[in-house]
């Protein structure tokens, strides 16, 4: 395999959302915040299938569809809570991972849906972005639209690229659809699939 794409959130990094969800309050008050921080995952789910890339005033125009008033200031606040504020723990075992591509001299991408400056800034504050050479957010292209796995391949055939995540559709089943390999991270076996990966690295 010539080039590994990994997911961000879930995947590299666990992101403290308990904060996340008292930032939507202390922002949006305690009636729009808590009704945005129930109705928001499943939001972003319907989003990222219907739109292909994220974009503030589609983003706040698609919340109103739905019955949230999203003003675009927040959506800029939001962003900039999470590149700069939110932390975020670092999953080492995918960590030990990527350092184990990079002593094979394997390229690697980042493929993450949410926007790109907000999520680069978790990148940079983890220390990472210097083992990727390839970076895909969602500004550019969502999964599960084809043109976010296009980007993340670089040119590398589909057939020599292995994705990994925990998303099921986004991250396995997607790509496996479209020629790739992939593993699903997200799971109890979870280690028992990441020592499959590092023996194939091996082999």
């Amino acid at each position: 395999m010539e080039r590994y794409i990994f997911d961000l959130d879930g995947t590299l990094l666990k992101g403290d959302w308990d904060s996340q969800a008292r930032f939507f309050v202390s922002e949006l008050g305690s009636s729009l915040g808590e009704r945005f921080k129930t109705a928001n995952y499943e939001l972003l789910k319907i989003y990222e299938k219907e739109y292909l890339n994220y974009d503030v005033t589609t983003l706040s125009e698609f919340y109103k569809q739905h019955g949230l008033d999203i003003p675009i200031e927040f959506i800029y606040k939001w962003q900039y809570f999470n590149g700069k504020i939110l932390e975020s723990e670092k999953m080492q075992d995918i960590i030990d991972l990527v350092l184990l591509l990079k002593e094979k001299q394997k390229r690697l991408s980042i493929c993450s849906n949410w926007f790109g400056p907000s999520q680069l800034d978790r990148l940079e504050r983890a220390n990472l972005t210097q083992y990727f050479d390839t970076f895909v957010f969602g500004s550019l292209a969502n999964k599960p639209h084809e043109k976010a796995y296009e980007a993340s391949a670089k040119y590398t055939p589909f057939a020599k690229c292995v994705f990994i995540g925990d998303n099921i559709e986004y991250d396995y089943n997607v790509p496996k659809s479209l020629g790739m390999n992939a593993y699903y991270v997200g799971g109890e076996d979870r280690e028992l699939v990441i020592k499959k990966i590092k023996k194939g690295i091996e082999l």
